[in-house]
């Protein structure tokens, strides 16, 4: 939308009219709109409409990437079950013009819808496999819902949005707390991390806010520690807390950028965390007991060619418990457009002329 605005009073002075005619494209994190313009008045902007298709690949510790035999589509954030047999992943559906949540079976190769309507993104399964947590805009409300895999039960609030214009994003399930880690975005205080209990009273608490963001945590698979990306020190870094008590702390990247978001190694300590540092697969040594120390980060492998980047809000690989990872990469099948608009200084003068007068 544009709209006529008076530098000096401070107002907007012309009720706002549509910039173009196409929905505006958003990144992958859902923040950022794909528009630009220039100063002399020309317009590049990515049309909402087109898209941009991936394929799903297994990379293994050396960076060597296979395909898994699934076709592609506009996927996001894929999430693997506790046995590594079904991926949880945020679909974009052309035909309801928003983001669903598919459940893919391995075996199979075949995804099923596990969400058909409003906005639903950010899956994460329960530990024993059995559900799957997602953030949801739905007619009754928003906030985390949780849905039995397989079945045709309805899905189950597990957490309201704290309040009007707070989202609350699922990211990562205790396996030995049963809670719910989650990232808040609240317009004020920007980015907290909160935590769910699914068998609680569906209200989500506090654990973690400062006057810096922090976002994206991510629990150990023995529950005592939790990694999360933190932009204290001027840019996103990813850190380490003793949960719950914070009893110690720690920062464990040291040039960490957007989209650097940690996951654990899936066996009983995870003492293994992982992390992508531009175009690297990080790895660091992190143990809690019987004290708690931080290894030096060490490239692990170079991503190969096409890999989907995460965004600040997305992580867009997960970790098998065979130690390979799976991720996305960019298919051949793309529909994306950059539509140029020159001259548009001209057109504004017609969709919000000025007033003379003021």
């Amino acid at each position: 939308m544009v709209a006529r605005f008076d530098v000096k009073r401070l107002q907007i002075t012309a009720p706002p009219v549509p910039l173009v005619q196409d929905d505006v494209g958003f990144d992958y994190g859902g923040k950022t709109p794909q528009i630009t313009i220039s100063r002399k008045g020309t317009i590049i902007y990515i049309p909402r409409s087109e898209f941009r298709e991936s394929e799903l690949v297994w990379v293994d510790r050396q960076g060597i990437p296979e395909s898994l035999d699934a076709h592609a589509d506009v996927y996001e954030s894929p999430r693997l079950s506790s046995d590594c047999r079904h991926i949880a992943i945020t679909v974009w559906s052309q035909r309801e013009f928003a983001n669903q949540v598919y459940v893919h079976r391995l075996e199979r190769g075949t995804p099923a819808p596990l969400t058909t309507k409003g906005e639903n993104r950010y899956a994460h399964w329960s530990p024993d496999g059995t559900k799957v947590a997602f953030w949801s805009n739905r007619p009754e409300g928003a906030g985390v819902f949780c849905k039995v895999v397989g079945t045709s039960a309805s899905a189950e609030l597990l957490a309201h949005e704290p309040s009007l214009g707070v989202f609350l994003l699922p990211y990562s399930w205790s396996h030995n707390r049963n809670l719910l880690a989650c990232t808040v975005l609240d317009p004020i205080t920007r980015e907290d991390i909160w935590i769910v209990d699914p068998n609680g009273d569906h209200e989500a608490k506090p654990l973690l806010g400062t006057e810096h963001r922090e976002y994206n945590p991510t629990f150990s698979p023995d529950g005592r520690l939790l990694a999360y990306v933190s932009e204290e020190s001027g840019q996103p870094e990813i850190y380490v807390w003793e949960y719950p008590d914070g009893g110690h702390w720690e920062m464990v990247s040291t040039d960490g950028g957007t989209g650097i978001n940690p996951a654990w190694k899936r066996d009983g300590d995870g003492q293994e965390l992982y992390y992508i540092n531009d175009n690297q697969m990080m790895t660091v040594t992190v143990t809690s007991e019987p004290n708690f120390v931080v290894g030096a980060p060490e490239p692990l492998f170079k991503l190969p060619d096409g890999i989907v980047p995460g965004t600040y809000l997305g992580r867009n690989y997960d970790v098998s418990d065979d130690g390979r990872f799976l991720m996305m990469k960019w298919s051949d099948n793309t529909r994306e457009r950059l539509i140029v608009v020159r001259n548009w200084f001209e057109e504004l003068k017609r969709l919000a002329p000025l007033d003379r007068n003021r």
